[in-house]
């Protein structure tokens, strides 16, 4: 079998792929998270070290790329079902920013009580259940040990779906819930 180089879409370096089938798919993933992200890449997190926010704090972060809904277009593989190929690229992207904002972050994994709005822009107009897209970045959040699970999230209030064709992201603001 022949072998190919190809880019890592995540970190943009080159890594030796010996499945055609994969690198036709625009599969290139290396060890940077960009494919192989899931379960056995998630960051168990400590509930010990976990640190509510403060009233007055608020984080906010953009994830640059179009957004993608997970539960469309599910594949079954030897392993059970599987999100879609275009899903897990786009979030091993979304991780690596992740990675990257939390380091500049440096703070302590969240808990407590939590809104989280969320605008996504989408570069096209394919309808899209504004759910499914807030599991998706939940999910990818959950992944690196942003928080101690998703369910601390209370409210979504404020979150939108926009298009833009030029600029496709999702724009999230995490603050303390106030009932």
């Amino acid at each position: 079998m022949a072998a190919y180089k190809v880019n890592c879409p995540v970190c943009k370096t080159w890594k030796r792929n010996t499945n055609k089938r994969e690198l036709d798919k625009g599969i290139g993933a290396c060890m940077c998270n960009s494919i192989k992200y899931d379960k056995h890449k998630k960051v168990v997190v400590d509930e010990a070290l976990c640190v509510p926010l403060t009233p007055t704090e608020e984080i906010t972060f953009t994830i640059s790329g179009p957004p993608k809904v997970k539960k469309n277009s599910q594949r079954i593989v030897m392993g059970g079902i599987r999100p879609s190929i275009a899903y897990e690229l786009w979030a091993g992207q979304a991780m690596f920013q992740i990675d990257k904002m939390m380091k500049k972050l440096n703070r302590a994994p969240i808990n407590g009580r939590v809104e989280m709005e969320a605008h996504y822009y989408r570069n096209t107009r394919v309808r899209a259940d504004l759910s499914n897209l807030h599991e998706g970045i939940q999910d990818c959040l959950s992944n690196m040990g942003f928080w101690i699970d998703d369910s601390i999230i209370e409210s979504h209030d404020g979150s939108r779906k926009f298009y833009d064709k030029e600029n496709p992201r999702i724009e999230v603001t995490i603050r303390i819930y106030n009932e």
